[in-house]
């Protein structure tokens, strides 16, 4: 299969299980916090005796798209500068209150990107970013970063940096989505394919430069 059907068929399948159904599967006593936007997920669970955090990116399902006004709602899954905020004061509460020394932060990456709206950069969108990169890097506790399906730009990179990274088999991590490269490469959206093959996104490219330790069948 070329690359850029992988992408279109795999990465992209509508029905590709989502963030909340790896957390259903994973974790018997889940915990929501009931983050604001329908895009965040996190909360905690337990897997063999640990304490996992979980912070996780979840595009829409396809039963959530019935209009115009669920699409706008959800935004494609792309996260704002205000759910980024939520997520950095999580981590900054980490940082202030001290975990236990088993206790491990888990996130999952799936979006586009991160959201480019003039509301979101009116809110210091890039600000956050930034800083979650950093607060990743401070906090006083194991973490793991796994790529579900798209890690696109920013919004991906927000929550990647992490002490072990992984991405599934199909996924794809990219500084922008094909039809934004493509665009502002070739000056032309609909060049997709040679996109994805100079991205270098693939995960046994990730893998290859390090971006990742694990590809997971």
């Amino acid at each position: 299969m070329k690359l850029i059907d992988t992408f279109k068929t795999r990465t992209r399948h509508p029905f590709r299980p989502r963030a909340s159904d790896i957390i259903s599967k994973l974790f018997t006593d889940f915990g929501d916090y009931e983050a604001k936007g329908a895009s965040l997920i996190m909360g905690e669970g337990h897997l063999e005796g640990r304490r996992v955090y979980v912070v996780a990116q979840q595009k829409p399902k396809p039963e959530q798209l019935r209009s115009a006004a669920d699409l706008e709602r959800l935004n494609w899954g792309m996260l704002n500068a205000d759910e980024h905020a939520q997520i950095l004061r999580l981590l900054r509460h980490f940082t202030q209150s001290g975990p236990q020394e088993d206790d491990i932060l888990l996130s999952f990456v799936d979006t586009y990107g991160a959201d480019i709206s003039m509301y979101s950069a009116q809110r210091l969108q890039a600000f956050f970013i930034a800083h979650l990169i950093r607060a990743y890097l401070l906090v006083p506790m194991r973490t793991v970063s796994i790529v579900l399906g798209e890690g696109g730009s920013g919004g991906a990179l927000a929550l990647q940096v992490a002490d072990r990274r992984a991405a599934l088999e199909d996924a794809m991590y990219a500084t922008a989505p094909p039809e934004s490269l493509a665009a502002i490469i070739f000056r032309d959206p609909n060049r997709m394919e040679e996109a994805v093959l100079i991205s270098k996104s693939s995960s046994k490219d990730l893998r290859h430069f390090n971006v990742v330790d694990a590809i997971i069948p």
